[in-house]
């Protein structure tokens, strides 16, 4: 059996040692280097009898020279970019590393809930000002956290919230089940509940068909004018033109956006020429513990993958999720 890993690792050779705990004779090659960059020629030598893939990036020219491929599995949690027609229909397992972000992804949605709770960009302007302005800030206690995806993240999102005092509302697409610290849950149709209660609204959704310009400003108008919006779930989920609109007018009180549309954001965005916004680029899932997770992830698939057994992080390819 050989992988062939078309990702980088700050350490390959942590990887490398986790595998050959499950199974001594995997044959493991790096067709990448330190710098993340593809070394075109391993990839043409091994993807033909490579029998499983760790990606970050994948397409059709990659795809159809794997005549022995069965599993591939990416190194994030997104996987819209990977999918096309071709792979969508055949029977190679696709897997994520969700489950690796909750953590990482919860401390930022809260240091920028902070950050406008208590005014901290007011007060670093004042800083470089040399400016001593006292002024009282309002409290997270009591304030009402919307949560639209109540995945992984989303559930660690409300046990954090939940310890701040927040009120902890969820939409999700099927509400059969209670889920632990959200006080009220709804369905994606009722999603107005949410917008119309929530001082802080948290995006956490996918990219798929269904969320793609889910929240343009009909959805702005339904929140309050005080509330915040935070995205770190997928840019497409918001039409940009409609959020800097709703940002200009005042119609929400502000964003925290973590993820975009075009990225690295381009320094033509009307984001970057307005003061109630807080860009951050596309690190809230990203710390020194990365790998760490991303390989135990992917080891303890590995294990059910030798036994014939169903991947814990098996995405629906269809659904993109």
């Amino acid at each position: 059996m050989k992988i062939l890993v078309l990702d980088d690792f700050d350490d390959f050779s942590v990887f490398e040692r986790a595998v050959k705990k499950i199974k001594e004779e995997i044959e493991i090659v790096y067709a990448i280097d330190k710098d993340g960059k593809l070394d075109k020629d391993k990839l043409e030598k091994n993807i033909w009898d490579s029998n499983i893939l760790i990606v970050g990036h994948f397409n059709k020219e990659i795809f159809h020279k794997a005549n022995k491929l069965k599993w591939v599995h990416c190194t994030s949690a997104g996987v819209n970019k990977l999918l096309f027609p071709e792979f969508i229909k055949s029977k190679v397992i696709l897997t994520n590393s969700r489950g690796i972000h909750p953590i990482p992804i919860t401390e930022h949605v809260f240091a920028a809930i902070l950050c406008f709770q208590r005014r901290f960009k007011d007060h670093i302007k004042n800083q470089i000002k040399k400016e001593w302005k006292y002024e009282r800030s309002d409290e997270l206690c009591g304030r009402t956290i919307g949560i639209v995806g109540v995945g992984e993240i989303g559930k660690r999102i409300a046990e954090i919230g939940k310890a701040f005092g927040c009120h902890i509302i969820g939409v999700k697409r099927s509400v059969n089940e209670k889920i632990n610290n959200v006080d009220e849950l709804y369905s994606v149709e009722e999603l107005d509940k949410l917008l119309k209660a929530s001082d802080y609204v948290v995006l956490c959704l996918p990219s798929t068909e269904k969320t793609k310009n889910m929240f343009d400003i009909s959805k702005f108008r339904m929140m309050k004018k005080n509330s915040v919006l935070i995205n770190i779930g997928r840019g497409d989920a918001v039409k940009d033109e409609d959020l800097v609109k709703a940002l200009k007018e005042k119609i929400i009180a502000g964003a925290a956006l973590d993820v975009f549309r075009e990225e690295p954001l381009p320094k033509e965005s009307h984001y970057y020429g307005l003061d109630n916004i807080l860009i951050t680029p596309h690190h809230s899932g990203s710390t020194l513990k990365y790998d760490e997770r991303s390989i135990k992830i992917f080891c303890e698939n590995l294990k059910l993958f030798l036994e014939g057994k169903k991947l814990k992080t098996k995405v629906d390819k269809i659904e993109g999720y």
